[in-house]
């Protein structure tokens, strides 16, 4: 015991697996697990050392240039109080790219202990949700007529999104043989199928649109990467059919599915109609787009400065849009407008540069599929949610995308 006590990269691991717990429990815990990963961080003393090799790093250091932006951004907000606590929302991205730049030596079956518990984790998390819908059916469904959300343990976009990882990472598991090799009496290939089939189902049913987007372009995605390895180009045809056909059949089998596809077309006959502006889903998500863009015509280039879009907001629905309800007046639904608005282009280049440098530094990109998928997942709710405004996400962005290239990094080193 006291073995691992004193070794960091067992630290680090308990840390992780800690965090990744507080991921689907309470915003303390992931708290707890990020400052705990702090202070471990801490205990080496060799300061000097550990941020030269953190910036040596440059596929985990460039993570954290949206937190310096945040800083950089706070000099001139508006509303001090508030951008310190999203300066603060946003140390994981320091911390979590720091903890995993420190780490000598991190082995493959460290990997994949993580990434097992992470999916014991989330499974536990969807039973509950599978056991919530299915005994409520009608109730639930009633819900989705009227554009609301299935029960999931905290905001549906982002568990629907991470729901997707885990659906991509049981199939990962199958191809690992070695680790499987060690643990045949447990049959654990049939327990990644059955996770895999369980996750893709339950995705279909809490019918998340942008999960479900991302979902079949991740497997549009593999396809491809199969069939120019395999040269069965054939295959492709396959692919398009199947990514046709399975929505339109859980359109004719899932009543949640079919309830959120009818709510949409509802939405936009509403939205078309100019009729019940501001008060349905959709129809929130553009009033903020056009919100949005008015605020950065009015402080371009240098943004309101963090934590000031809330307030100028507030205003512009007041005086815009009095009669939607408080509950309804949303930010822009956008995390690279949002930054544009609240950090202003520095902010966005910085955004695009932590977004973007991970994936670019690859280099062998087909030999990293899973990262790749990570990110496709990851990165398109951006488009769709300001995932990296909110702990949840910062938490799951920053630990796993750390977690997957320091495997990359050390797996290379070994080839």
């Amino acid at each position: 015991m006291l073995k691992y006590l004193l070794s960091y990269r067992y630290r680090t691991l308990f840390l992780t697996c800690f965090t990744i717990v507080g991921l689907f429990t309470s915003r303390a815990v992931m708290s707890i697990g990020a400052i705990a990963m702090f202070a471990n961080i801490l205990l080496d003393l060799n300061y000097k050392q550990t941020l030269k090799e953190f910036y040596k790093q440059k596929e985990l250091f460039s993570l954290s240039l949206i937190l310096f932006a945040s800083l950089l951004s706070l000099t001139y907000s508006q509303n001090v109080a508030n951008g310190f606590s999203y300066v603060l929302n946003k140390l994981p991205f320091l911390i979590f790219p720091l903890a995993y730049s420190k780490m000598q030596k991190m082995t493959k079956n460290n990997f994949l202990f993580i990434l097992n518990f992470f999916l014991l984790i989330i499974f536990g998390s969807s039973l509950l949700v599978a056991y919530k819908y299915f005994s409520n059916f009608e109730q639930e469904n009633l819900l989705l007529k009227q554009g609301q959300a299935i029960w999931v343990p905290f905001n549906h976009i982002r568990f629907s999104a991470i729901l997707v990882f885990a659906l991509v990472s049981s199939i990962y598991m199958l191809y690992q043989k070695g680790f499987l090799e060690e643990f045949k009496k447990f049959r654990l290939k049939y327990a990644y199928v059955f996770l895999s089939i369980f996750f893709f189902l339950l995705v279909n049913v809490l019918s998340v649109r942008s999960a479900l987007l991302v979902l079949y372009v991740s497997a549009l995605v593999s396809l491809m990467v199969y069939i120019v390895e395999t040269k069965s180009y054939k295959l492709f045809i396959l692919g398009v059919i199947m990514s046709i056909s399975i929505p339109i059949l859980s359109y004719n089998v899932l009543d949640s599915f079919k309830n959120r596809m009818d709510y949409m077309k509802y939405d936009w006959q509403q939205i078309l109609n100019n009729k019940d502006v501001g008060s349905n889903s959709d129809s929130r998500r553009i009033i903020s787009y056009k919100l949005g863009v008015e605020m950065l015509k009015d402080n371009f280039p240098l943004g309101y400065g963090t934590g000031s879009t809330e307030d100028e907001m507030a205003k512009l629905y007041e005086e815009q849009y009095p009669n939607i309800k408080l509950n309804d007046r949303i930010l822009p639904h956008n995390e690279f407008l949002y930054i544009l608005i609240d950090y202003g282009l520095l902010g966005l280049i910085a955004l695009i540069i932590t977004v973007f440098y991970p994936i670019y530094s690859l280099k062998n990109k087909r030999d990293n599929l899973f990262y790749i998928l990570f990110w496709i997942i990851t990165i398109s709710s951006l488009f769709f949610d300001i995932s990296f405004e909110v702990q949840i996400g910062i938490t799951f962005f920053s630990l796993f995308s750390s977690l997957i290239l320091k495997n990359i990094s050390n797996q290379a080193k070994h080839v």
